[in-house]
């Protein structure tokens, strides 16, 4: 179907055009910042990856805000381009490792003691066992896949989660995309 042009665009055709070209540049730098940040702070995370070899306390507590900065560039990277295919593979491991510390123990269900998972499991079973990562863009739109209940994370998690929030929604070209995203809000 054809869209019809509006008067405005009709009486303007050089400004419409130059208003197209410029929302195009903004997303393409909307779309190379939240790489880079997603980037950045995977490395980072990766570079600390020696945390995790240590009890399970003190990896969970040295880790924390630091996996909580990569979500957050994460979660907006996927929310406003749906995109897995850019994130490199080593990170879909990194994630599972820092799965593994963070998520709540199977045994506190015996004792009625478990919590809800905050964090979405690594390899979903509503997908056929697909890594979260690859998870098809259109289920990423609606609902947010990586934190399932913000409510159990730590505080490390959160201080790190809005850093990175408040970084990227104050940058206009990031904010004008990401609608959805919300700060998480402090147990």
């Amino acid at each position: 179907m054809v869209r019809r042009l509006t008067p405005w665009e009709e009486a303007n055709p050089v400004a419409y055009q130059r208003q197209q070209e410029q929302q195009l540049h903004n997303f393409h730098q909307a779309q190379t910042l939240l790489f880079d940040t997603m980037m950045l702070y995977g490395r980072s995370l990766d570079a600390s990856r020696q945390i995790l070899l240590q009890d399970r306390s003190a990896a969970k507590k040295g880790i924390s805000e630091a996996f909580g900065k990569w979500v957050a560039s994460l979660d907006f990277f996927l929310q406003v381009f749906g995109d897995s295919r850019r994130i490199p593979k080593k990170y879909q491991d990194l994630y599972t490792e820092v799965y593994d510390v963070l998520r709540p123990r199977t045994h506190w269900h015996q004792f009625g003691a478990a919590r809800d998972p905050w964090l979405a499991a690594p390899y979903d079973s509503t997908y056929g066992g697909v890594h979260v990562f690859n998870i098809p863009a259109n289920n990423w739109s609606g609902k947010r896949r990586l934190i399932l209940n913000p409510k159990e994370a730590t505080p490390g998690f959160i201080k790190g989660y809005n850093h990175v929030y408040d970084q990227l929604m104050g940058n206009p070209s990031v904010a004008a995309n990401a609608g959805r995203m919300k700060r998480l809000d402090v147990n």
